[in-house]
């Protein structure tokens, strides 16, 4: 479902004209169609909202302008999850668009993974009795997000939307557009005091046409259930192709640079080292338990001839064994972060 409502906020907090209008999808005509082929299925949608033309402190406008969605749904054979490609047409001002997924879940809790770190949140937000700001209904994701009953789930994944909701019902939204008109603005609804940077800010609006990838990924279990965030994340990152010309090679047909286990174990750079010829390989260890990390260097097999264990700052700290030419274990403990430099 989508939603759209008033926001009468600036760009830092949402905020609801006292006089709030919601307008939803529910009732709407759509024109659908399927795409079939041998490699995906694809349902097609496209339907056109009236919102109101816009929005200021005390209500919507009266007069409504056409807000289009076209949505395009894939699927592909063995790929667990319901892909999203959406494009917006956008002509109001001052409101907020969010997609909805009514889950019908008891959940008491959210899940959204950050930088090396994945977020437990209540649902129910704290009273905030005495808070010069509400207590805040939207969070921050990075990648994804899950909620889960204990015994099946669902997780959101997104590429470049960063805010989500859960309400008491177990519905997630995801926010697609904030269209504001300032910076900041004194005594909101949500947010008390004066603040001392109003300067209008008119391409915040947002007006014209968006595209929007998400990805849904039911499953069972909870978010570390069968390391279901991977999936997350392989629509998040997608690999990136190159064509190149042809040549002659030592590599095989089939091959990788090098794997690392458990899974729990998430690969965030593989790059040249700052300051000398070395490679760096970068991970965390997604759990809260201590874990042997298991690299084995694959088409790396005889190219490196030591590694260490490095800071951040790409470091040298301690010398790490490589067994059989070809083996490494480092241990991990929970959420830790781990630079190895290997020397080729």
């Amino acid at each position: 479902m989508f939603i759209n409502e008033g926001d009468a906020g600036d760009e830092y907090t949402f905020c609801p004209p006292l006089e709030q209008v919601v307008v939803t999808n529910k009732s709407v005509d759509a024109n659908i169609w399927i795409e079939q082929s041998e490699t995906y299925s694809c349902l097609n949608i496209r339907f056109t909202m009236k919102v109101p033309e816009v929005s200021d402190r005390d209500k919507r406008a009266e007069k409504y302008v056409d807000l289009t969605v076209e949505e395009r749904i894939y699927l592909y054979p063995k790929v667990p999850r319901i892909d999203l490609d959406i494009n917006v047409d956008n002509r109001a001002k001052n409101h907020r668009l969010r997609i909805a997924f009514p889950t019908g879940l008891e959940v008491k809790y959210s899940y959204s993974d950050t930088h090396y770190y994945v977020i437990k949140r209540p649902t129910t937000p704290p009273k905030g009795e005495g808070w010069h700001e509400s207590p805040p209904l939207d969070h921050q994701l990075l990648h994804w997000v899950d909620i889960s009953d204990g015994r099946k789930g669902v997780m959101v994944a997104t590429r470049d939307l960063h805010e989500y909701s859960v309400d008491a019902n177990g519905t997630l939204y995801i926010t697609l557009l904030r269209c504001v008109d300032s910076v900041g603005k004194s005594d909101l609804l949500t947010r008390s005091g004066e603040f001392n940077l109003s300067i209008p800010t008119p391409d915040a609006q947002c007006i014209g046409k968006f595209n929007f990838q998400l990805s849904i990924i039911p499953h069972k279990g909870d978010w570390k259930k069968e390391n279901v965030f991977r999936e997350a994340l392989n629509f998040a990152i997608p690999l990136l192709a190159c064509i190149t010309d042809k040549h002659k090679g030592e590599l095989p047909h089939k091959g990788g640079l090098l794997t690392i286990e458990p899974n729990d174990v998430i690969v965030t750079s593989v790059k040249k080292a700052e300051k000398d010829e070395a490679i760096v390989l970068r991970y965390y260890n997604a759990s809260e338990d201590v874990i042997d990390s298991r690299i084995r260097l694959n088409l790396l097999k005889g190219r490196i001839k030591e590694a260490f264990k490095a800071k951040l700052s790409e470091e040298n700290i301690q010398k790490v064994q490589i067994r059989d030419n070809e083996k490494l274990t480092l241990k991990c403990n929970p959420w830790e972060i781990t630079t190895v430099k290997l020397y080729k």
